[in-house]
């Protein structure tokens, strides 16, 4: 403190407003900018936990084991075997809403996609054991199509 007296007014005051601004920096640093990010990926990945969740409460509501397959298993779920070959078939973003339905069928909502891409997407799922239950497709624009497809193995 006697250091601080020997400095000149200016000194003092360059130091004594200096000290609260390095507390505030160190404070978002190291507290809040942390904090928030860690928020943002949690906001991210809780709908793909909550997908998860509900597709195994519909496992489990069917009384049936749930399968869990290997990489490059053709025992993969069909929720997994959707979602890489609408990965495949570049149509991911166009999937407006998943359902697990009975019996093991799946709904997909798609909306805006490229009419080629999803035919192609469709014979994809066949090679897998996937087949179609049944399909409502809709003519937008030209060439892109809106649908509601559920399939089942």
């Amino acid at each position: 403190m006697k250091q601080l007296q020997n400095l000149n007014a200016r000194e003092r005051l360059l130091i004594l407003l200096g000290i609260p601004v390095v507390l505030v920096v160190m404070f978002y640093l190291y507290f809040w900018e942390p904090l928030h990010l860690e928020r943002s990926r949690l906001r991210t990945e809780l709908p793909e936990r909550e997908a998860t969740l509900a597709w195994v409460q519909h496992k489990l509501a069917d009384g049936r084991p749930i399968e869990v397959a290997a990489a490059g298993d053709d025992t993969q779920p069909l929720l997994t075997v959707i979602e890489k070959q609408a990965i495949a078939a570049r149509i991911q973003k166009a999937i407006q809403r998943v359902q697990p339905g009975s019996n093991g069928s799946v709904e997909i909502w798609f909306q805006e996609v490229v009419a080629d891409q999803l035919f192609s997407w469709i014979d994809q799922l066949s090679t897998q054991g996937v087949y179609i239950e049944s399909a409502t497709i809709s003519r937008g624009t030209p060439g892109v199509v809106a649908a509601r497809i559920k399939v089942a193995r």
